[in-house]
């Protein structure tokens, strides 16, 4: 069953925690912080995950961050993505969830459709899209920008309205497009995602039920 393929991939993404880096950790006890903090006086939080294209880094940030809150029953957590500019949701990402055991149906045609990305059968989908981070459907104000690479850090030095804003880069496994470590990249730097997403929702779950 697929669900059985991705608890599977989520327990030992769990069993892995002690194996982010230290620099790493400090980051994400950050984010941890920031979220617990906005839950805690207003209810609820925002964040939103950005890289230059909107397509492969952010999107699986997106996606991650949604399935991992819900794991650890945190409702109180909307998630958004965006980029510099808007492509595509990459086929090779889309791939990489597929092949962690989420289901992946896209909604139409087109170079840039919208997907819909299911990690619970209970549970609405993540539905998502290509997008630059000003995008409508994303946050006005009030929310943490979290950069998933250094060139949309580098070319976006100033995200309006954002409270905080995080580096929390990834390696590009779209340089390794149509060649022979294609798979095995995108693989790699989707389980540090979902990895890092759920050792969040995790901490948090812990400081907000306390």
């Amino acid at each position: 069953m697929i669900w059985d393929k991705l608890k599977k991939y989520k327990e030992e993404c769990i069993a892995s925690f002690d194996n982010i880096d230290e620099d790493r950790v400090e980051v994400l006890d950050k984010m941890v912080k920031y979220l617990a903090d906005k839950i805690k006086k207003r209810g609820s939080a925002s964040v939103q995950f950005i890289c230059t294209h909107n397509s492969r880094r952010s999107q699986l940030s997106h996606v991650w961050m949604e399935a991992a809150m819900t794991y650890f029953g945190m409702n109180d957590v909307q998630v958004f993505s965006g980029g510099t500019e808007a492509t595509e949701f990459n086929p090779n990402a889309l791939k990489a969830l597929s092949n962690a055991g989420m289901k992946v149906i896209a909604l139409g045609d087109g170079p840039n459709p919208v997907t819909a990305v299911r990690y619970e059968l209970a549970v609405r989908p993540v539905y998502t899209f290509s997008k630059t981070f000003d995008h409508a459907v994303n946050p006005l104000n009030s929310f943490a920008a979290v950069m998933n690479c250094d060139h949309a850090d580098t070319n976006c030095p100033y995200i309006p309205n954002a409270e905080v804003r995080f580096n929390l880069w990834y390696g590009d496994p779209g340089q390794f497009d149509g060649s022979p470590s294609q798979d095995k990249m995108y693989a790699d730097v989707n389980r540090q995602i979902a990895t890092e997403h759920l050792y969040i929702a995790s901490k948090l779950a812990q400081k907000v039920k306390k």
